[in-house]
């Protein structure tokens, strides 16, 4: 039977909080922390505690780095990472022993061989995207939503392969609200009085402004090549909330009755934002969320990834 103490953790160090409530063995991961001395130190500390298996959670440059190093050190150790197209090639898929998929039917739609190694199809494992909440944020999230008394609105947000342009064209004469954050640069010249744009806020702010909307949107762009919004959809059916997105494949793949998903129109985008106003339609919705969201749970992730140790 797999232990905790068996795994050691590579993350950013914005997850290193919630890991280290599970696990005894997590070190930070930068993109510019990784260099080859640094690598070789992880892995001697993985041999002086006698770690089983390296689990890389997220993107990281120095995949090649650490395979060369296993194999110099004639290492035993299981390297799991998360598959990441920018910084990973398929030539390296036979040196590791699992890649992490939050949408694989998608990797392999998207990705040409050059990221995608269909010979090893095999070593691809899926994945749900993990809540990186903590159980004491997860409490004061959902007890500020449920006194929320303000007025309602929609929320959407972001960066990275969103087209917020058509949803806020889709926004004319609506009657409610909708708030847009994030980081990406936001055309706000003539935009309708009910559309409100917030530039880069804290994370626990961006989370609260989600958990008092009355749903989330996914504006994705269509021209997208990759797995994107996973995070969103993970964090949204925690809190409960409908969903409305583009028919992107990786979306289509991890979302059910708790989503309405629109073509890339406006006529579509209105038509999904008139039926969650509808009160009857958004109640049966958000029973959906709900229940898929009673299954998001950090703890579900962390039985994933021992599901998949197991399997090795």
């Amino acid at each position: 039977m797999i232990s905790n103490d068996d795994i050691l953790i590579l993350t950013p160090d914005r997850y290193m909080d919630i890991f280290l409530t599970k696990f005894k063995h997590v070190h930070k991961l930068t993109k510019s922390n990784m260099t080859k001395k640094l690598v070789s130190e992880i892995l001697q500390y993985s041999i002086n505690h006698n770690i089983k298996y390296i689990i890389i959670t997220w993107h990281c440059r120095k995949i090649p780095l650490f395979v060369t190093q296993i194999n110099k050190l004639k290492q035993k150790v299981k390297l799991i990472i998360m598959h990441q197209k920018h910084y990973f090639r398929s030539s390296l898929v036979p040196f590791i022993d699992a890649i992490l998929e939050y949408s694989p039917k998608s990797s392999e739609k998207f990705y040409s061989p050059k990221y995608f190694n269909i010979k090893y199809r095999h070593r691809y494992h899926k994945i749900p995207c993990p809540l990186f909440i903590n159980k004491d944020q997860q409490q004061q999230l959902l007890e500020k939503s449920k006194s929320y008394d303000g007025q309602p609105y929609l929320f959407t947000g972001g960066q990275n392969q969103r087209n917020f342009s058509i949803l806020i064209k889709s926004m004319k004469n609506i009657p409610i609200k909708l708030y847009i954050v994030s980081r990406d640069t936001v055309n706000t010249k003539n935009i309708p009085s009910n559309v409100i744009f917030k530039y880069r806020l804290p994370i626990n702010e961006f989370r609260q402004l989600m958990a008092n909307s009355l749903a989330v949107i996914l504006p994705i762009n269509p021209h997208a090549k990759t797995v994107v919004g996973q995070t969103m959809i993970s964090e949204a059916l925690f809190l409960g909330k409908p969903i409305i997105s583009l028919k992107n494949p990786s979306v289509v793949e991890n979302l059910g009755k708790e989503s309405i998903l629109c073509d890339n129109s406006i006529t579509s985008y209105r038509h999904a934002i008139k039926t969650i106003l509808d009160n009857k339609q958004r109640e049966k919705l958000t029973y959906y969320a709900k229940k898929r969201g009673d299954n998001i749970t950090f703890e579900s992730y962390v039985g994933n990834l021992k599901n998949i140790c197991n399997k090795l």
